[in-house]
């Protein structure tokens, strides 16, 4: 899938980060959550990229994908990751919205709706039940299945 290509799984370089203290150039920041950075040296606050869009929304309730994008700086793509990585959700208010990659019904987030995840989720459980019954299986002595040694040939012979 897209999503999964584009998807990097190393949070501070998909967010921007941020490395040094606009003010005083000092290293040491303190994450204070949400996307939000205190620089140690000075107390200057900072954002990432989550940090910049969340506050954004926070400011416009309602607004839209591209109107997020043009005003904090951050391209339609990282957030349209953030929503299917479910750290934002669009509200019912806005003009904005989410398909669900498996069947197409609006979703506030994420990347499938209600349904679907209960449908992959019974899936992958049955996959996991099944895959431990096998390994259950093949363990189990007598069966021949981890027989060594000369395959075909009998195993007791009668003097």
């Amino acid at each position: 899938m897209k999503y999964d290509e584009d998807y990097s799984s190393n949070f501070f370089n998909q967010y921007n980060r941020p490395e040094v203290c606009d003010k005083c150039g000092n290293s040491m920041l303190d994450y204070k959550g949400l996307g939000e950075y205190k620089c140690i040296k000075c107390s200057n606050i900072m954002f990432d990229d989550y940090g910049r869009v969340r506050r954004y929304l926070e400011e416009n309730p309602g607004a839209t994908v591209a109107e997020t994008s043009e005003a904090v700086n951050v391209p339609q793509k990282q957030i349209t990751i953030m929503l299917k990585e479910e750290r934002l959700e669009i509200t019912k208010s806005s003009r904005s919205f989410l398909r669900c990659e498996s069947c197409g019904a609006p979703i506030t987030s994420g990347r499938f709706c209600d349904t679907c995840k209960q449908i992959r989720n019974a899936v992958a459980a049955r996959r996991k039940h099944d895959e431990e019954l096998e390994k259950k299986k093949s363990t189990i002595q007598g069966t021949g299945f981890d027989v060594k040694g000369d395959v075909g040939k009998r195993r007791f012979d009668r003097d």
